[in-house]
C-alpha cells in the first residue's frame, strides 16, 4: 500500500469518526428536544394551575373585602342607631319636660348623625 493510500485510509477512517458522532450529536439533540417538550407541556398544565389558584385567591380576596366592609358598616351602623335612639329619646324628654333650646338641639344632632350614617354608608 502506498503512502497516498494510507493517508487516505486516514482520511476516510477519520471522517468515518466524525460521521458517528456527529450521528450521536444529532441523537443527543432529538431527545434533548423531546425532553423540552414534555418539560414545556409540564410547565403548561403548571401555568393553567397557577392561574385557577391566583384566579381563587383573588376571588377570596374580593370575599374577605367585602366580608370586613360589611362587618365596618354593621359595627358603625350600630352605634349610629344607638346614637340616634338615644338622641330622640333625649329629645323627646327634653320637649316634654318643656326644655325647648335642649330638645331642639337634640333633635338637631339626632339628625346629624342619622345624615352622616347615611352619608358614610354610601362611601363604604
Amino acid at each position: 500500500m502506498s503512502q497516498l493510500d494510507q493517508i487516505n485510509k486516514d482520511i476516510n477512517k477519520t471522517l468515518d469518526n466524525i460521521s458517528r458522532i456527529n450521528g450521536e450529536i444529532n441523537e443527543y439533540a432529538k431527545k434533548t428536544t423531546e425532553i423540552l417538550d414534555q418539560q414545556s407541556e409540564k410547565l403548561d398544565k403548571i401555568e393553567k394551575s397557577v392561574n385557577v389558584t391566583d384566579e381563587k385567591i383573588t376571588n377570596a380576596n374580593h370575599t374577605i373585602d367585602k366580608i370586613i366592609v360589611d362587618k365596618k358598616k354593621g359595627f358603625f351602623n350600630g352605634i349610629a342607631i344607638g346614637a340616634t335612639t338615644t338622641g330622640i329619646g333625649l329629645t323627646i324628654g327634653a320637649f316634654a319636660t318643656g326644655n325647648i333650646p335642649l330638645g331642639i338641639v337634640s333633635l338637631a344632632m339626632t339628625g346629624i348623625i342619622g345624615g352622616g350614617a347615611a352619608i358614610i354608608n354610601k362611601i363604604m
